[in-house]
């Protein structure tokens, strides 16, 4: 994960290669000239050492370490070396569809979608049309899902494919009701969002279907 010192605010992006998750929040912080890049290990201990608590956090930065301080609990961790591949070149900026679904709709569906995919296909088909989404998954050995979810939406019908857990969790990082998803088409990014990409934002890449 790259955690990025801004002015009043930090910025944190992690990606695998196939999604990236991108948020910002206010800060009292000073940027810094070196790229402070903490392994999985490190975020998960000091995300467990957070909590869900509600108390101000204290971040320690160096060129090789990261040290968190909250309610007189310290825990540290050593950051990768090397470079952080540069995520903005690669986000889409000419998104031309979009639509508007509810977040627990989307995420019952896709979970039903995925119970009949297979090892061989991961993909859940998201067939898109005017007020509603189709997801379509199929199994070999267990037959085929169809489940319908009602979107906002007015455009031109088109179908997608995605792997449906990758979806489900860039979903847990949302708290709001409504979850925005621009695309374009197979070879390009889809970005999740609630309305404000400048503080969250998930890309996914699809996958054939």
């Amino acid at each position: 994960m790259l955690l990025e010192p801004r002015k009043n605010a930090v910025e944190f992006c992690g990606t695998d290669g196939r999604r990236l998750g991108f948020t910002k929040m206010s800060a009292k912080c000073k940027e810094v000239e070196y790229q402070v890049i903490v392994p999985a290990k490190g975020y998960n201990l000091i995300s467990k050492v957070i909590g869900s608590g509600e108390g101000e956090v204290s971040l320690k930065l160096s060129e090789n370490r990261i040290v968190a301080m909250v309610d007189g609990t310290e825990v540290g961790s050593l950051l990768v070396e090397g470079q952080f591949p540069d995520y903005r070149a690669v986000i889409p900026g000419d998104l031309d569809k979009q639509f508007g679904v509810n977040l627990e709709d989307f995420r019952l569906a896709l979970n039903k979608a995925r119970h009949l995919t297979s090892v061989e296909s991961q993909a859940v088909r998201l067939e898109v049309s005017k007020g509603e989404l189709t997801l379509r998954s199929r199994s070999p050995s267990q037959g085929q899902a169809e489940v319908k979810v009602e979107i906002e939406y007015d455009g031109d019908d088109v179908a997608i494919g995605f792997d449906p857990q990758y979806i489900l969790q860039g979903l847990e990082g949302f708290d709001t009701d409504k979850v925005t998803v621009e695309f374009k088409d197979k070879d390009t990014g889809a970005i999740l969002h609630a309305g404000d990409k400048d503080k969250f934002y998930y890309l996914v890449m699809p996958i054939d279907i």
